[in-house]
């Protein structure tokens, strides 16, 4: 909970519960306010604008204000909300899907297929009374909101044909996280909704493994989860809701709260809204590139697929206009798509739109079935760091992806292998998984992890490079796919610790 720098160094302090005073009535020493993180125990890395808030309260109070981000227990069932309303954090985020599932239903709009369909429109839906009021009525579930934070855009990824009309969307088994917007998304379409905990898989193995046609995904998550190795078919142009994000705090860490701390956690969350709506999409190029650059292929549907989609969507579009607890966003929504041009979009890279068949042209890994055989490998344990900058290069700042310094630790066993990564600020517990490997050829190597839903994702599920010794011992690599490896197979130089 809220913590106080001057309860450490201090004896003297009055209590660790409300800010010391000068004798202006400000704080001597900074106030921390603990932040639960929705990433499962990572990072901010897919969620730029809660990194941005993070920065900006301590900005706009000069540092007498801070927030400490705390990995939160993996789950994306919207727990977190709970965590803040117990008071075991003092803030959190959470994305607006996972309401439904705790009986808040007036996000839902946000979630529908062909309602949010570009940036602009997001921007303009929520800066709107109506999706402030749709975040005032989170308030029941004893949380205090502060912000509505503007996000990617939804669309589908398939594995073997894109989901591109009516009779591919019939049937087709879609994985998705849980929602009952995100559900009703995707049956209005004609498909069947599936999540890792109903159907009890990680979904890059329901991907690899058959048990489902594709997934509704964004770019980031598409790329930094290496999806397209899997479902190398995105199509963008299919609107399948927007990732919006909501900020929110515990009501006793608010009300024991200075004024002037309060007026700084305010306008950072105001200062924060309106710079999300701005930069929603800054990062699509990026990982659209390291998407197809490595097998994606976008697919454009034809206008009439797309009209026929949408014509799908109507009944559950209907029931969103007569449903009181969402009647008032959806007519927000619908009045201002028909105003919002769609000015300065994203543009894909030319990777993204090459052509080909990317089901013929992505790299096609088999896993392994057990330790194989490791060559001329020399097995034993390797240590290297990989700095932030190297992790996605050219960040400069927390709200550009919360870039962190890292270390691996990998040891090398008889046809199998073990990874700790260790974040080297010590903001949260080191991550372990393992799997097999074998040498195939003179200087390639081939892994498959071997899956912990308590792990989650930890390394894509199969992967090669080839490898090679330097004169000093120092095990160096190349050619890694999927590309996500990158970082980890090709900027690092692994130092060999021990046998």
């Amino acid at each position: 909970m809220r913590t106080l720098v001057c309860c450490a160094l201090a004896a003297t302090a009055a209590a660790c519960g409300a800010p010391a005073a000068g004798r202006s009535g400000a704080p001597d020493t900074p106030t921390v306010l603990s932040l639960t993180n929705n990433d499962g125990g990572g990072n901010l890395r897919v969620a730029p604008a809660v990194a941005y808030f993070i920065d900006r309260v301590a900005e706009v109070s000069d540092n007498r204000l801070r927030v400490d981000w705390q990995p939160g227990e993996w789950a994306t069932d919207g727990r977190e909300v709970a965590a803040v309303a117990d008071g075991d954090a003092d803030l959190g985020w959470v994305t607006t899907r996972a309401f439904d599932l705790l009986g808040i239903d007036a996000f839902r709009p946000l979630h529908a297929p062909f309602l949010v369909d570009s940036y602009a429109l997001q921007a303009a839906v929520v800066a709107s009374s109506e999706a402030g009021a749709a975040l005032a009525a989170v308030r029941p579930l004893g949380i205090e909101p502060l912000a509505l934070l503007a996000d990617e855009l939804m669309f589908p990824a398939s594995v073997d044909r894109p989901l591109d009309d009516v009779a591919s969307w019939r049937g087709a088994r879609v994985w998705l996280l849980e929602s009952h917007a995100y559900a009703a998304a995707v049956e209005a379409l004609g498909a069947e909704p599936l999540n890792t905990f109903e159907s009890g898989g990680d979904v890059r193995l329901m991907l690899q493994n058959g048990e489902a046609d594709g997934l509704s995904t964004m770019w980031v998550f598409y790329a930094l989860g290496a999806d397209y190795q899997h479902a190398p078919i995105a199509l963008p142009d299919i609107p399948l809701g927007v990732r919006t994000v909501a900020l929110f705090a515990n009501p006793d860490t608010l009300g024991a709260l200075s004024d002037d701390e309060r007026n700084w956690l305010t306008a950072a969350a105001t200062d924060t809204a309106a710079w999300a709506a701005t930069h929603a999409a800054d990062r699509v190029p990026r990982f659209a590139a390291d998407a197809c650059t490595h097998g994606a292929r976008v697919v454009t549907p034809a206008a009439d697929a797309v009209d026929a989609l949408h014509a799908l969507a109507g009944p559950l579009h209907e029931a969103l206009r007569s449903d009181p607890a969402t009647a008032d966003l959806m007519s927000a929504i619908e009045r201002m798509a028909v105003s919002i041009i769609a000015d300065g979009e994203p543009e894909l890279p030319a990777e993204c739109l090459g052509g080909g068949n990317p089901t013929a042209d992505r790299p096609r890994l088999e896993p392994l079935l057990g330790p194989g055989p490791t060559g001329d490998l020399p097995t034993g344990t390797y240590r290297y760091a990989v700095p932030a900058e190297a992790v996605v290069p050219g960040q400069e700042s927390i709200a550009d992806g919360d870039p962190i310094d890292r270390t691996l630790t990998w040891t090398l066993g008889d046809g199998e292998w073990t990874l700790e990564i260790r974040i080297d600020d010590g903001s949260q517990q080191p991550i372990t998984c393992w799997g097999w490997f074998a040498v195939a050829a003179a200087a390639t190597a081939r892994f498959t992890l071997q899956f912990d839903a308590d792990v989650g994702h930890c390394v894509p599920l199969d992967w090669q490079a080839d490898w090679a010794l330097d004169p000093d011992g120092a095990l160096r690599w190349s050619g890694a796919v999927p590309g996500v490896l990158v970082p980890h197979f090709r900027s690092a130089e692994w130092e060999r610790i021990g046998n």
